[in-house]
């Protein structure tokens, strides 16, 4: 040929991982670098409202290795209804967690997350047991109030009369809740608390009946074939009769001077009395 020839240039490059002379770190290998968190497995089945203690989580990275350097926290979620943060680990480790599941169902979960890294163990809840069967004296007739009273408190809860089934009022624990006097229907619902988890509600119903009309009609007064005076007083439709005078019946005449009441009662046991009625020769 008639000119110089250039050797060709050839360029070698190496990885150097964990070294002086790059600085570089293998985010693959390096037991620092946080990829995701482990929890330590929870037993199934859990309760609502009850503590699930005892739980371990760790930070470690894509080789499953322990970071070490973690010591941050974490935010806590997942289908079981847990939240909140958690305290700050030490070493890469958080132990002795505890946590309140607060929906019930099967393969729920508990989850961990730290910008974008996340860990999470599933498990079983069974729902808190609720309150015993509500009873009550229902019906009762208007001006009798209906007395309700609570079942069974499961241990460790405290039952709170309720306003609805969704209620979270804790200013009535007592025994038994008695209702206005009013005729109507009413209904009542309890629920137990344990440390502000709240169980489904217990609920009943009751009627308080009106009181039945008594009043009286009478006629005017007529004289018999023997001269004898005599008034006929008519009661108001009812179920049952009580005069004064013992007679049963709708319907009584009465000849002799004085003041009658008639007191009836309807087919749910409520009974009233009537204004008396005076009778004058």
């Amino acid at each position: 040929w008639g000119g110089n020839a250039s050797a060709a240039t050839h360029k070698t490059y190496g990885w150097f991982e964990n070294t002086v002379e790059t600085g570089i770190i293998n985010p693959l290998t390096s037991p620092e670098w946080l990829d995701h968190f482990a929890v330590s497995t929870i037993s199934s089945p859990q309760t609502t409202c009850t503590a699930i203690t005892g739980i371990t989580i760790t930070a470690k990275d894509a080789s499953n290795n322990t970071v070490t350097n973690f010591d941050g926290t974490v935010t806590y979620g997942g289908t079981a209804g847990i939240t909140g943060t958690s305290a700050a680990f030490t070493a890469g480790v958080l132990t002795g967690v505890s946590v309140t599941p607060t929906v019930a169902g099967n393969s729920k979960t508990f989850t961990v997350s730290n910008s974008g890294k996340t860990g999470s163990a599933t498990f079983d809840v069974t729902a808190m047991t609720p309150p015993g069967a509500i009873t009550s004296n229902t019906p009762q007739c208007e001006g009798t109030g209906i007395t309700f009273s609570q079942g069974s408190c499961p241990g460790g809860t405290t039952c709170y009369w309720v306003s609805s089934a969704t209620g979270t009022e804790t200013n009535n624990s007592a025994a038994t809740y008695t209702t206005a006097t009013t005729a109507g229907t009413y209904t009542v619902w309890v629920r137990a608390n344990n440390g502000g988890c709240w169980s489904t509600p217990v609920t009943a119903s009751g009627t308080i009946n009106p009181l039945p009309v008594a009043s009286i009609k009478s006629t005017a007064l007529t004289t018999n074939c023997a001269g004898s005076y005599q008034a006929t007083l008519t009661s108001s439709a009812a179920n049952t009769y009580l005069w004064s005078t013992s007679a049963t019946t709708q319907s009584i005449n009465v000849s002799t001077m004085g003041n009658y009441t008639v007191t009836v009662a309807d087919i749910n046991g409520c009974s009233a009395t009537s204004e008396p009625i005076i009778v004058l020769r």
